[in-house]
């Protein structure tokens, strides 16, 4: 949307209002958006767009002049750094409130904050953070790393919100932040917010201001705070008296899906809270309530509560029981008290006839019956088989195994498997078939196993190159790249060439038997299937049979129009070399001999002109054969 000017007609100004002017605006500040926002961007909905660390700044500076933003809201579009807070303090020391919504959009707001900011002024309730005085705020979707720097004797330093009147909301948010605290004593420090307060706003003398302490009673006042993880680190062993999330509420909070998940903690267990530290005084009596919420580690005590679960970020491997619990895009592992419960145990890698991921889990008889698994897959392609009944020949002594097939391209795509049992409960566990490869290679293995590993991943990496090529799509964005452990270079593509010159395709001559083209390709899926397409001479009215080894017809499947194809499937990477005869029926009786894998490296080789990476690809497909061989030996 074009920027409003101030050229514009009055007419024009008063109808762009009408339209994009939220009902309350100009009666809470008595301004028009011309005189408060005129340089930022609004979009058709009435939301003023934050699309630069200058338009940041714009907005700290107008709620530094009173502009409360009331029933305002602001959207992020872009990353970037700040090194102030919005609104803060101003040249008279009062406090300037915040009152509107700000939405993140998924961006990321890295802040650079110290306690002597001009803004912030120098005063021991320092409220050091990017929104020091909010009433009535709603912050969403909204990622906030950096730093956050408190002096000696600045209390009330937090990664997100300072004080907060009249309750509040923060959703969808992560702090990152590093808070830093040189305070030797009482800090009243938040990961999340400092002070949550009973207090609500009220005019005074041409600003905004808290109601006076004597009548701040308003203890039903509601903050909640909903999928928010604080992921950053709290640095200061003489800093005292805080919290993981809310350094000091007076009043309601609700914490919903929520997880402290420091880095690096080092405040003062003294006094401090892991989730919320609560004022018990009579006349600010605060409360929280939590629900499905999680930590790595504690900051002082943690709220007594079965909604308030320890939980590790690694499984750990001490012979207990853990469940796999997914929040904000994490995945925890929470251990479980009194019965059994299905638990993953582990994976490995199945080569055979195709390429799979099996993970094994333990599942208690009572939870067997209609149990299975799904799986999905973090790159562009989809898992081969994406939901698995259970099977009691799939056991690996008292584990059940659940097979995930994964094609060339997706060795380094990340797999999670959900486990849904008949309580209707999942459980997940995420693995990659390039990790499972490294626990090989690295691991305590026979120089064949480790060589066939090797050349599997070589395999999946040149692959993904040569496919890239001839069916554009991105490697990092599609699919995730798979590292080659060995380089194939002109030594290895010579020897590889030699060595499956002989491998090639029997084709009858143009228009023999009814039929104009014949053509095959490998299709690197989980199985490595062989595609041979027969495409009929243009005046042929009859039928096409065909089938492969002994003679058997079967009617082949229709590609387009008038091209049909034949897959033989399930060709394990010890079967490269084996020579299938396709036979079929046109005019007359014929047969292309030879299909194999290693004709189609052939064709690659015969065809590397046309193609960047066809040489190394054909090589890596001759090494993973030859490697597959030794490793069954």
């Amino acid at each position: 949307m074009k920027h409003i000017k101030r050229t514009l007609s009055v007419l024009i100004t008063l109808a762009m209002l009408i339209c994009l002017i939220p009902a309350g605006i100009l009666s809470a500040t008595e301004m028009t958006e011309e005189e408060y926002f005129d340089s930022l961007f609004v979009n058709e909905n009435g939301v003023y767009l934050i699309q630069s660390a200058s338009d940041w700044d714009k907005l700290s500076t107008a709620v530094r002049e009173n502009h409360i933003c009331k029933d305002f809201t602001f959207k992020q579009t872009a990353d970037f750094t700040v090194d102030k807070p919005i609104g803060g303090r101003d040249s008279s020391n009062n406090k300037k409130f915040f009152c509107g919504t700000y939405d993140g959009d998924g961006h990321t707001l890295t802040v650079n904050l110290s306690s002597n900011h001009e803004y912030l002024k120098n005063n021991n309730s320092n409220y050091c953070c990017p929104f020091p005085f909010v009433s009535g705020v709603t912050i969403k979707n909204l990622r906030v790393e950096g730093t956050i720097t408190a002096g000696s004797n600045k209390k009330f330093a937090s990664g997100l919100i300072g004080q907060l009147l009249d309750g509040g909301t923060v959703t969808n948010v992560e702090v990152a932040v590093t808070i830093t605290s040189a305070v030797d004593g009482d800090a009243t420090h938040g990961g999340v917010i400092a002070v949550v307060d009973s207090k609500k706003m009220e005019p005074y003398n041409g600003y905004y201001r808290e109601t006076p302490d004597a009548q701040a009673k308003y203890n039903d006042l509601v903050t909640n705070i909903t999928n928010v993880t604080f992921s950053g680190k709290l640095l200061g062993p003489k800093s005292k008296n805080s919290g993981g999330f809310v350094g000091f509420a007076k009043s309601i909070v609700n914490f919903n899906e929520c997880v402290f998940a420091p880095q690096e903690v080092t405040f003062n267990d003294f006094g401090a809270f892991t989730y919320a530290r609560l004022d018990t005084n009579q006349n600010h009596v605060g409360t929280q309530e939590c629900e499905n919420c999680y930590y790595t580690t504690t900051l002082g005590s943690v709220p007594d509560s079965d909604e308030v679960v320890k939980v590790e970020t690694d499984l750990p491997d001490d012979g207990a029981t853990y469940e796999v619990v997914s929040v904000n895009g994490l995945t925890l592992y929470a251990p479980v008290t009194g019965s059994s419960v299905p638990q993953f145990e582990g994976y490995s890698l199945r080569v055979s006839g195709d390429i799979g991921l099996v993970f094994y889990a333990t599942i208690p008889e009572e939870f067997r019956s209609d149990c299975y698994m799904t799986f999905a897959i973090s790159g562009k392609g989809t898992v081969s088989g994406d939901q698995a009944a259970i099977d009691p020949n799939m056991m690996s002594g008292s584990y059940y195994g659940f097979v995930c097939n994964v094609n060339a391209l997706q060795m380094a795509d990340t797999i999670t498997a959900t486990l849904h049992t008949s309580d209707g409960k999942a459980y997940s566990n995420s693995h990659t078939v390039a990790e499972y490869i490294s626990t090989i290679v690295d691991g305590n293995f026979s120089d064949n196993t480790k060589s066939f590993a090797k050349a599997l991943a070589d395999y999946g990496h040149y692959i993904q190159l040569f496919q890239a090529e001839t069916r554009n799509f991105s490697i990092g964005t599609d699919y995730a790249e798979i590292d080659a452990y060995n380089t194939i270079d002109a030594a290895a593509i010579s020897a590889a060439e030699s060595a499956v010159s002989n491998y090639s395709i029997n084709k009858p001559a143009e228009n023999e038997k009814g039929l104009a083209k014949v053509t095959f390709s490998v299709g690197f899926d989980s199985d490595t299937s062989l595609y041979v397409y027969f495409t009929p001479a243009s005046d042929y009215t009859g039928t096409i049979s065909a089938g492969v080894g002994d003679g058997t017809m079967e009617t082949l499947t229709n590609k387009s129009g008038k091209k049909y194809f034949i897959r033989i499937s399930n060709v394990g990477a010890t079967q490269f070399a084996r020579e299938y005869a396709v036979n079929f029926v046109a005019d007359g009786t014929g047969t292309v001999g030879n299909v194999s894998v290693l004709a189609y490296a052939h064709a690659l080789f015969e065809n590397s002109a046309s193609y960047t990476y066809a040489d190394e690809a054909a090589a890596a497909i001759y090494n993973y054969h030859t490697a597959a061989l030794a490793y069954v030996d």
